[in-house]
């Protein structure tokens, strides 16, 4: 099991490779490219501070803002395999992302029955 805390270093991590990886590949001498590369790392530094705290919206948040990424990278590994290693790493990390989210529990609403705390409350659901 993933710790939560996990879900903030690769959030960071994914910032740094983004930076990285587009701005090494785009050159960013040219100020066209440069407006280019702050609109691709724009929407990872949106919920940084929320994530950062572990807040739990803001990761399910995050986890919804790196699905496009996700679909971008698995597309260029699939494209070319070998060459892409940062889409190797970009995957590898939103897998560890989603891992740890998907390792946190919220706790329940306040007012609504668990479902360990009634042996009948569940009794109606499938009938």
């Amino acid at each position: 099991m993933i710790p939560v805390t996990a879900t903030r270093w690769a959030w960071l991590a994914l910032l740094g490779l983004m930076l990285a990886r587009f701005g090494w590949q785009l050159q960013a001498s040219n100020p066209d490219r440069a407006i280019l590369v702050s609109l691709l790392v724009l929407p990872l530094l949106l919920p940084l501070w929320p994530v950062w705290r572990l807040r739990h919206r803001a990761l399910v948040v995050g986890g919804m803002i790196l699905l496009p990424y996700f679909c971008i990278a698995v597309a260029e590994v699939w494209l070319a395999p070998l060459v892409n290693w940062p889409a190797w790493l970009e995957i590898g990390l939103i897998a560890v992302y989603f891992g740890a989210l998907m390792s946190s529990r919220r706790s329940s609403p306040v007012g609504t029955l668990n479902s360990n705390s009634s042996p009948d409350s569940n009794s109606d659901r499938y009938t």
